[in-house]
């Protein structure tokens, strides 16, 4: 058995945060709109991945042909290894009023998804989880085909949704941590 746990893994019990993150979140999701009715958009071709050391997003892939993928994963996680789906849905809640499109016990392969649309391009950014797994779809197969903000704005969203004082919108608690 895999005894690894997720980069995202707040306490039982967490600190409260300031105002200043409610802040600095509200910057983040402010520039993305929730989309009630949408289907999955895209083919999640677009792979970023966490900075352990840093908490950062970006995207770096690793090579076959240097190295181990052991040190890689040491170093890097995916979105999968970052946050569990269901955490990932849970702080999404926290931030957005949104839709949560469900395919229930008989979806093939996913049971959620949520698409926000981002404000300054228009363009799509699905949420959601594949095979139990959190990820993220658009339409685009390489992030070089994105506009540079959505790409920038969808990193830094991704590291708010992961951060570790994340909040929820009660009385300054953690999400995913007791009040």
């Amino acid at each position: 058995m895999n005894s690894k746990r997720y980069v995202v893994d707040p306490p039982i019990c967490g600190s409260r945060v300031d105002n200043k993150v409610y802040a600095r979140v509200k910057v983040q999701t402010d520039k993305w709109e929730p989309q009630m009715d949408m289907d999955a958009d895209g083919n999640g071709n677009i792979k970023p991945v966490m900075d352990r050391d840093t908490g950062k997003f970006l995207f770096k892939e690793y090579d076959f042909g240097k190295g181990n993928y052991a040190e890689f994963q040491e170093d890097y996680a995916s979105i999968s290894e970052a946050i569990s789906s269901a955490m990932l849905l849970y702080r999404l809640l926290c931030h957005y009023k949104c839709t949560v499109i469900s395919e229930g016990p008989d979806g093939y392969k996913t049971v959620w998804w949520v698409t926000l649309k981002h404000k300054a391009t228009g363009e799509m950014l699905t949420f959601g989880e594949w095979k139990g797994a959190a990820g993220v779809w658009t339409k685009f197969v390489h992030q070089k085909e994105a506009p540079k903000v959505f790409i920038k704005d969808m990193l830094l969203l991704l590291e708010e949704l992961c951060a570790q004082d994340c909040p929820h919108p009660y009385d300054r608690c953690v999400a995913g941590s007791i009040a």
